[in-house]
């Protein structure tokens, strides 16, 4: 419908206002029309005119002009999901300490150059904006690959060094060292031998004797919300890295307690980082998936149970390679 009203459009030999539809099933209209209340169903939508009273109404704008910002500035930077990732991540970063000092990497094998990459904010910020405008969607989404790519980058010495430049340069041993993902939700890794470390089992279902800490905690027992029936997915990678004393210095990383005062248990606390060796902290941004987990209730259906991630984990149970084990596992 929308090609057609175009093309009626610009036959007419005249400019042709911006506009968008709305999917408006209980509009009675639409209903009148033959809307059945199926997404995929033109008689559904309601086409809106940028600019006029509709538009103004809908948005609640002072004006025509202010609606008309408003559709040109997300046309520009946010209409897409690649779009409102180089938006939302140049904005976020804009007010980044000069003292910071990061490296990035994209999700294709042949653009994970970490350890070139690794500078200040202040002295790499150009190159990374003309990196992070110049991306284009990539065929394959390989987020664990990615992930694992980080970790052992910080299990090298350049992230520690006081001069990163300077293999002779001092080694710090109070670096926090974080990863951001950030991906349309989607993720397409498998795995042939010989297969990484970080993903060889379900690394977040295993017994783990931890590094020393201040907290005098030195086992993990694997429990929820961590503990899960996957093998080689990005929870394995994330906690093999965080759980791993990734190099041979001193514990003297700052642990960082957002929920210091949680009266359950501090250590385990998923608001908290108590960890004082060199491992990786990781945060993880998808746009775009549907997902299986309500938040902030953790709640979800599992065939036809309902489950908690705070007493049955995450869901699902599969291999390396992304096979079922459990029929009607979700993915």
């Amino acid at each position: 419908m929308a090609r057609n009203w175009a093309q009626q459009c610009l036959s007419g030999q005249r400019v042709c206002p911006a506009y968008y539809y709305v999917f408006e099933p209980g509009n009675s209209g639409r209903v009148a029309e033959g809307c059945d209340g199926d997404r995929q169903n033109d008689k559904c939508y309601t086409r809106v005119l940028v600019g006029s009273s509709d538009d103004i109404a809908r948005g609640a704008f002072a004006d025509a002009a202010a609606a008309k910002q408003n559709f040109a500035n997300w046309f520009a930077y946010y209409r897409t999901r690649l779009r409102l990732e180089k938006t939302v991540i140049s904005r976020g970063m804009r007010g980044m300490s000069p003292s910071v000092r990061f490296a990035y990497q994209g999700l294709d094998p042949s653009d994970q150059e970490l350890p070139e990459r690794l500078q200040s904010f202040r002295g790499g910020t150009p190159a990374f904006y003309d990196w992070l405008f110049s991306r284009r969607p990539v065929g394959s989404k390989l987020l664990v690959h990615a992930a694992i790519h980080a970790g052992d980058f910080f299990a090298t010495d350049p992230p520690y060094l006081e001069d990163s430049a300077d293999s002779d340069s001092p080694r710090r041993a109070c670096r926090n060292n974080f990863q951001l993902l950030v991906s349309d939700g989607g993720w397409e890794d498998s795995w042939a031998a010989p297969i990484p470390t970080a993903v060889a089992s379900n690394r977040d279902a295993e017994s783990v004797t931890l590094p020393e800490n201040p907290f005098e905690v030195t086992q993990y027992t694997p429990e929820a919300p961590y503990a899960d029936q996957n093998t080689g997915f990005l929870a394995d990678a994330a906690f093999y890295y965080w759980s791993q004393d990734l190099r041979d210095l001193d514990n003297l990383v700052p642990p960082l307690m957002a929920h210091s005062a949680d009266t359950t248990d501090v250590f385990w606390s998923p608001g908290n980082d108590p960890a004082t060796w060199q491992h990786m902290s990781t945060s993880v941004l998808g746009l775009g998936g549907g997902g299986t987990v309500a938040y902030p209730a953790g709640t979800y259906v599992e065939g036809e149970t309902q489950r908690s991630i705070f007493t049955d984990g995450f869901p699902g149970s599969y291999d390396a390679g992304g096979t079922a084990l459990i029929p009607g596992s979700i993915k």
